[in-house]
């Protein structure tokens, strides 16, 4: 610090060349500190404590300082060598004061001598800008007790094995632990492993009775702790036949108190778990079926469903049985009464394919398979079939063609396509009649080529079938034939025919005309007929003459007058 303390520094610099001339310099050189270490008061090592003492310690900090400087910011941290020892060891201090604070609490049953480094440091260059002072924290031993950390078995059952590990611990180590049995049955007996673990063991009469047991563990020096509980002797829980009353194909809910109700345990212990037998249904839990005899977690509120056979009524038996967490219960039954609920009727085995009906022809059958069941009806009551889509009140009919019973009456009713079958008759004289009723255009040019919806439904006189469906298409729409009603067969080339449009389209053709003798002049019978006047290649005369037209073996007919022009 010399050059420090002497500073300013004078300094002249004398330049002199090989002819003596010289020239010269002068300057002052100011040295100042670059920084001053951090400073903090020595800490004298503090007084023992004792093991497992639950205090805070606080050690002041003073004599804090950058070392002089201004304006430096002061950072101090602590560190051990025996960080395990502590349940925490801080520092509090705020900058740049000169005093802070190390608070510390020692971990039950943690002793040792620790080495403690507190670190002061400032703003200045690494090399000093920073003190570290050193202090030992001491905790003396102290005897601990030891304690068991096993959790006994306190429940047991007549006959079972009794098998209880016991495990202790000890704080101080190296410690020698003895364990040993001070109270209870004579079945029971205890082996020290001497590693701090013993079994407790043996077979439980089956005329046991509940008993206190208290077990000892020593150190060397002498301490114990002892575990004391009642070995009680398990009475298995007991459960009582019950009746659910439920509704044809209708899943029952079991509630929890179904099961409760029915159920006794002398030791005052609830459900455990369930275990439910059957064979004939379904049984679900939360929504997914499970097999008979399946362990059922009752603690954990399940939702259980019973799903009887399709279309049973009568009784049904279950089993069931229950553990109370120890031991299960015996098997009682579950007496499932189904009452019986009214099916509706069903419909089924309608062709899937769509029908035609050619324009013209007689009437059609819809259904010839259409089959009727009812699970639990042998009389029907009624029956609707009706044409749902595209209906033409002026042309479709719905007839019932052959009615082979007298119980069976039927009417159609023209304003909306519905056909009506009523009358209490057996499932197969309904199935007959459905099998017979049939579709007719009644005009026989229709044009009509819409797809028509036709449904079928049957009552049991309570409720209805689901409908089934036919779609029926009116096919081979043949046009009307355009007939001239007079010709000039002059020769010009025009008109000289009596020819026809649309005949083209028409298979079987039969044309006939006649004179006003009834003769028959002309004939013919293909799609491309025109007549040229004459009669045995002699040209007839101007007038009137009568024709006859059969298409299609009779799906179109005409008769008329076309008259000869000269």
């Amino acid at each position: 610090f010399e050059a420090v303390e002497n500073s300013p520094h004078s300094v002249e610099i004398i330049a002199t060349d090989l002819e003596g001339a010289t020239d010269s310099q002068s300057f002052e050189i100011t040295v100042r500190t670059e920084n001053l270490q951090p400073t903090i008061d020595p800490i004298a090592k503090p007084a023992a404590i004792l093991e497992d003492t639950l205090d805070e310690f606080v050690i002041p900090l003073t004599g804090i300082s950058d070392g002089g400087e201004m304006n430096q910011a002061i950072s101090i941290t602590v560190s051990t060598d025996y960080p395990n020892m502590f349940e925490y060891l801080t520092v509090d201090y705020t900058s740049p004061e000169a005093m802070g604070s190390l608070r510390y609490k020692i971990l039950p049953d943690s002793f040792g001598i620790a080495l403690v480094t507190i670190r002061v440091q400032d703003d200045g260059p690494e090399f000093i800008n920073a003190v570290e002072i050193n202090f030992q924290i001491e905790v003396i031993s102290v005897n601990d007790a030891p304690v068991f950390i096993s959790t006994p078995i306190e429940r047991v059952q007549p006959g079972e094995f009794y098998n209880y590990q016991i495990e202790t611990r000890d704080a101080d180590p190296n410690d020698m632990l003895t364990i040993e049995l001070l109270s209870g049955p004579e079945w029971l007996t205890l082996t020290d492993n001497k590693d701090g673990t013993a079994s407790l063991q043996g077979s439980v009469p089956i005329s046991a009775t509940s008993e206190d047991i208290s077990i000892q563990v020593k150190d060397l020096a002498g301490v114990t702790a002892v575990q004391a509980f009642l070995l009680k002797i398990n009475e298995p829980p007991t459960v009582f036949a019950f009746t659910i009353e439920m509704q044809e194909d209708i899943p029952y809910q079991f509630s929890t108190a179904d099961f409760q109700e029915a159920f006794s345990d002398n030791d005052g212990d609830e459900i455990d778990q369930i275990i439910l037998l059957w064979s004939r249904g379904i049984m679900q839990l939360d929504g997914e079926n499970i097999s008979s005899g399946d362990e059922i977690d009752f603690q954990a509120n399940p939702n259980i469903q019973y799903i009887p056979p399709p279309n049973f009524f009568g009784e049904i038996t279950l089993q069931w049985a229950a553990s109370d967490g120890f031991v299960l219960s015996n098997f009682a039954n579950i007496l499932m009464k189904i009452d019986s609920v009214n099916d509706a009727p069903i419909l089924s085995n309608i062709e899937t394919e769509g029908i035609e009906y050619v324009q013209g022809s007689n009437p059609l059958l819809i259904t010839e398979s259409l089959t009727v069941s009812d699970i639990d009806d042998e009389l029907m009551n009624a029956a609707f079939i009706q044409i749902k889509e595209n209906f033409n009140r002026d042309e479709d009919r719905l007839n019932l063609l052959i009615n082979n019973s007298q119980n069976i009456s039927s009417n159609f009713d023209t304003n909306s396509g519905l056909l009506t079958l009523s009358g209490d008759a057996s499932k197969a004289e309904y199935e007959t009649a459905l099998r017979a009723i049939t579709y007719e255009n009644i005009n026989s040019r229709t044009d009509d080529a819409a797809p028509k919806q036709i449904s079928f439904e049957i009552s049991d006189g309570q409720l209805r079938s689901d409908q089934v469906f036919r779609i029926l298409q009116i096919t081979n729409v043949l046009p009307e034939l355009d007939i001239v009603n007079a010709f000039t067969p002059d020769g010009n080339g025009v008109n000289d025919t009596w020819d026809f449009i649309n005949l083209d389209v028409f298979e079987q053709v039969n044309i006939s005309v006649f004179n006003n003798q009834g003769v028959n002049i002309y004939n013919c019978n293909t799609n491309d007929c025109e007549w040229d006047g004459t009669f045995r290649g002699e040209d007839l005369p101007a007038g009137t003459y009568f024709y006859l037209i059969n298409l299609n073996n009779g799906r179109r007919k005409y008769e008329g007058t076309v008259t000869i022009l000269k």
